[in-house]
């Protein structure tokens, strides 16, 4: 089982003896090729490679680990891996729903966007009250099949598009050309 990984998997197949420690989560692993960038993200869930923090990263720790993805800060966030993940089998039984192949399903966009605040209190010693809140994201995944590449044709006219100002001028110099033309006869 753990030999099919290897040669999809050539980055790690260091990891591949550490894995039946872990053979609870194997099954979670698909094995798609186009999932295979996605590897970090199930590494952090067995925690052996961090996941690169790149933007908001204030506060993140440095680890030597996150070298290879030319970063100095990483961070092991195995909660959001695992909603994102739940996420992702999500889409992928929703793709099986609509009778798309799965095998053929590449993800076009990612977008996680803040979603508003709840705002709790929790009690505390001495009749104390401290608020108590959450900072919840909204998740959007946008799956689509791969289109076709269509063939450029060699005979086809490239029009220029033209900003505003450009067809402007454009304009300006028609009328010129033609009030300037009864003048000349």
């Amino acid at each position: 089982m753990y030999s099919a990984l290897i040669p999809l998997l050539p980055m790690y197949s260091a990891l591949i003896p550490l894995l039946p420690m872990y053979s609870a989560l194997i099954p979670l692993l698909p094995m798609y090729s186009a999932l295979i960038p996605l590897l970090p993200m199930y590494s952090a869930l067995i925690p052996l490679l961090p996941i690169p923090f790149r933007r908001f990263n204030g506060g993140v720790g440095r680890t030597p680990q996150v070298k290879d993805f030319n970063t100095t800060q990483g961070r092991w966030p195995v909660k959001s891996v695992k909603f994102l993940l739940g996420l992702l089998k999500n889409a992928e039984a929703n793709a099986e729903a609509k009778g798309m192949e799965v095998e053929s399903i590449i993800i076009r966009n990612i977008v996680v966007q803040q979603a508003p605040t709840t705002y709790r209190r929790t009690y505390r010693a001495h009749g104390r009250i401290n608020p108590y809140r959450s900072s919840p994201c909204h998740i959007e995944i946008h799956l689509s099949t791969p289109t076709e590449q269509v063939q450029k044709t060699k005979d086809a006219v490239v029009t220029q598009r033209l900003n505003k100002r450009q067809l402007a001028k454009k304009r300006v110099a028609a009328a010129r050309a033609i009030t300037a033309a009864p003048l000349q006869k």
